[in-house]
């Protein structure tokens, strides 16, 4: 059940009256944060807004120069990325920009399970051996203080490019490039890693002043930045616009192959990026190597991409396939009543824990903690998924006396524990968080109130200028009541679509809902018993709900039609 929250809009006539807008899209845009005429402008146009300096962030300078006398005294530097597409994309980026430079470069991307997250003493060391006199990460680094030590002592120069929030202190490094130090003024500071990586490669060409910069760069970060859920405005928005310009125009051998091993048709955009792309590459480090997303990204020739394509398709599958398994195992073990936390025990590969634990969290909307047995004996580890208000690594705090190690932000976290300590976990977890009457409750912010009869493709267009959705920017949604339930099929391989025929005065609209079928179906069947089943013969009449969707232009078969892509129905 979601709760529908309509946010309070001052009068914006004056704003419609400068911008030229409709009052639909000053809306939309005022929602989203956008509150002056420049500010409007900029989020309409973000190609032609001037994106900030990169040598506005701190240790840049120090960096570019430092890597520009490795390539002119032909040192060997090597990237150590990290294992999620992400870092994947931060590394393809990194090795692409620096060989185009004429550097001698290779790259390492620690293991998930046998080497954990980011640039370990174990790297610093063969890089000793391998007689490396520059390290450079991406996407990892700001709290890898004892690798720093080691590099230090063994008088290699770190170089971190990073960003992750930073902890009060920070490893002593040759130089470090974070948005968030302190001191920086880089003035956007969500930047994905693979962004953080992008800005280092525009300086490292600003400074050398050459003109031919490989354009599939802005195509990775955008990959990263859609990947690891960054916010989509600002100086992201317009990585990701020009990025999906550049893989839909002129993509690698890499993306083209994966395109064609996913079947995707159409244009790339930020739904495929997110949601076949990525966790196609992503699957890599889960399930396999995640060096193999990395050489897909660098692959030069169409066999070799092909090759690296298929073997990562079959991961993802294989990740595909295990996640719902381990999804059954799960829902096994849920009480009746459902109970306010999800802490459950599985037998899943640790690298898809936190896959099962977001999954559950979306289906209940509960805190989700999902273990597994660790590599270590007598030892779980787990991952957990939140919901806005629950501050998952704040009660994980209030109970670090049953963990072995934990961390993480308010809506994701990571742990270890003794199995012996597990009931002990989860009963304290629960004593401890005693939710209100809305805690439970999903919020649905409608963007706008509107009769269905004045919903129309040109509505639908219009609305399309605020593409990529996404976090930060999501998709407009509209409620409309007083609409006539006309008809409802199930659809889909898993049969958990609904596509629905609405009518409203003379005109018909179809709908299509991707999410809570199960539970639509239930609120439908309460409201209306027996009559509701009328719908399923394409006859309903006099079924009056109240409906909250996005309306969008589909294709099929080379025609574009208006669908209402339903949020929640009532």
């Amino acid at each position: 059940m979601s709760k529908w929250i309509l946010p309070d809009v001052p009068d914006l006539s004056g704003l419609i009256k400068q911008t030229g807008l409709s009052h639909f899209m000053t809306r939309l845009l005022y929602l989203r944060g956008r509150k002056t005429p420049r500010e409007m402008e900029d989020f309409l146009h973000p190609l032609a807004a001037k994106r900030p300096d990169p040598f506005l962030l701190q240790d840049m300078d120090k960096a570019v120069t430092r890597i520009h006398e490795a390539i002119e005294g032909s040192e060997t530097i090597r990237i150590i990325g990290d294992y999620d597409q992400d870092g994947i994309a931060a590394t393809a980026i990194l090795m692409i920009a620096l060989q185009r430079l004429g550097a001698s470069v290779d790259f390492r991307i620690p293991d998930r399970v046998q080497d954990g997250y980011g640039i370990a003493p174990k790297h610093v060391q063969e890089a000793k051996n391998d007689g490396i006199g520059l390290l450079l990460t991406c996407d990892n680094g700001v709290a890898a203080f004892e690798a720093a030590e080691a590099a230090y002592d063994q008088g290699i120069d770190l170089i971190v490019t990073d960003h992750h929030q930073l902890q009060e202190t920070l490893p002593t490094t040759y130089a470090l490039i974070n948005p968030h130090r302190k001191e920086d003024k880089y003035p956007f500071k969500p930047l994905a890693g693979a962004g953080v990586a992008l800005k280092l490669c525009e300086a490292l060409w600003e400074k050398r002043k050459t003109a031919d910069f490989p354009s599939i760069l802005y195509g990775y970060a955008a990959m990263g930045t859609v990947c690891d859920v960054m916010d989509l405005v600002g100086e992201n928005r317009m990585l990701v616009v020009k990025g999906l310009q550049v893989l839909n125009t002129r993509p690698s051998p890499g993306i083209r192959a994966l395109q064609e091993e996913a079947k995707i048709s159409g244009a790339l955009d930020v739904y495929t990026l997110g949601f076949v792309i990525g966790p196609t590459i992503n699957a890599a480090g889960r399930l396999g190597n995640a060096e193999d997303g990395v050489s897909l990204l660098l692959a030069s020739d169409a066999i070799r991409a092909k090759q690296l394509a298929q073997q990562l398709r079959r991961l993802n599958v294989q990740r595909q396939e295990l996640t719902e398994t381990a999804l059954e195992h799960v829902r096994e073990q849920i009480p009746d009543p459902l109970p306010d936390i999800l802490v459950l025990k599985t037998d899943c590969h640790e690298s898809l824990l936190g896959i099962v634990a977001g999954k559950l969290r979306d289906a209940y909307y509960r805190p989700a903690i999902v273990l597994a047995a660790s590599s270590e004996e007598e030892m779980l580890k787990g991952s957990g998924r939140s919901i806005s208000s629950y501050n998952m690594i704040a009660h994980l705090q209030e109970v670090d006396d049953v963990l072995q190690q934990y961390g993480g932000h308010a809506m994701a976290a990571g742990l270890r524990l003794h199995t012996d300590d597990l009931e002990r976990f989860r009963a304290k977890l629960s004593e401890n968080w005693k939710p209100e009457e809305n805690d439970l409750e999903r919020n649905l912010r409608i963007d706008f109130p509107i009769d269905l009869r004045y919903v129309d493709p040109a509505l639908a267009r219009e609305i399309e200028r605020l593409e990529p959705y996404g976090k930060g920017n999501p998709k407009p949604v509209f409620a409309s009541n007083q609409v006539e339930l006309a008809g409802v099929k199930v659809i889909g391989k898993n049969r958990n679509t609904l596509r629905f025929r609405f009518r409203r005065g003379s005109r018909e609209y179809t709908g299509i809902q991707f999410r809570g079928a199960e539970e639509t179906l239930k609120k439908m069947y309460t409201k209306f018993g027996r009559r509701f089943e009328s719908a399923f013969q394409e006859q309903g009449e006099g079924l009056m709900v109240s409906i909250a969707y996005t309306p969008q232009m589909n294709e099929y078969a080379g025609a574009r039609f208006l669908q209402l892509v339903i949020e929640d129905i009532r």
